[in-house]
């Protein structure tokens, strides 16, 4: 899943490193996740277990605090029992047993980005030739940030009677996006990291409902 923006890489270049750059941290998640439902795939329960954070850099072993992976288990049970595939999905406890189940799902996720990259050249023209002409260059103003998204994350579904693992697999999402004055929230995933999450989950339990016998 990968969306971007033709110009973004020259809006990158063009920001000062470190000056008017933010991030969104996981746990800062709030609302409700835009989940389509899925068809039954099997009347029994899934539990899903605490995530791991492995990323491919060790320098951004930081970047997911136990507060963001306890945030991650929430959201999956709360998107994947919106996805209907299972009839009942629980969270298991960081410690002590889980809760009984037929299926039960573990992984680790292995790349978090959510970063916003101001480019200070434009903003002080867009305010001056916005006040000299009106509407002129605001009606054309150029892009004002750029945004970037990467989030990955491994999935494995097991039976929970046996351990006979029935599906492995990862999902991903990209963007790198120029964001302007117009742009609306609801269509960047920077500003709207539910569309993200709802589809990584939406793709999982695709796969975990084909897995199933």
């Amino acid at each position: 899943m990968r969306r971007s923006h033709p110009i973004a890489l020259l809006l990158l270049l063009l920001s000062v490193p470190g000056a008017g750059c933010t991030s969104f941290s996981l746990h800062e998640q709030s609302g409700v996740l835009p989940m389509p439902k899925l068809r039954r795939a099997a009347e029994a329960s899934l539990v899903v277990l605490p995530f791991t954070y492995a990323p491919e850099d060790a320098d951004d072993a930081g970047d997911l605090t136990p507060a963001d992976l306890s945030k991650w288990q929430n959201l999956l049970v709360s998107g994947l029992d919106q996805a209907n595939v299972f009839a009942t999905v629980e969270a298991a406890p960081e410690a002590g047993s889980p809760p009984a189940a037929e299926y039960v799902l573990s992984g680790r996720i292995t790349r978090f980005q959510f970063q916003k990259n101001w480019v200070p050249t434009f903003f002080p023209i867009h305010l001056g030739l916005s006040f000299l002409t009106l509407t002129g260059y605001t009606a054309f103003g150029g892009p004002l940030t750029a945004t970037i998204v990467r989030f990955a994350t491994d999935f494995e579904l097991v039976r929970a009677d046996t351990g006979e693992r029935l599906a492995a697999f990862d999902e991903s999402y990209r963007s790198t996006r120029a964001v302007n004055v117009y742009t609306k929230g609801s269509e960047n995933p920077y500003d709207y990291p539910n569309l993200v999450f709802a589809r990584v989950i939406e793709s999982a339990a695709q796969k975990m409902a084909a897995a199933l016998p």
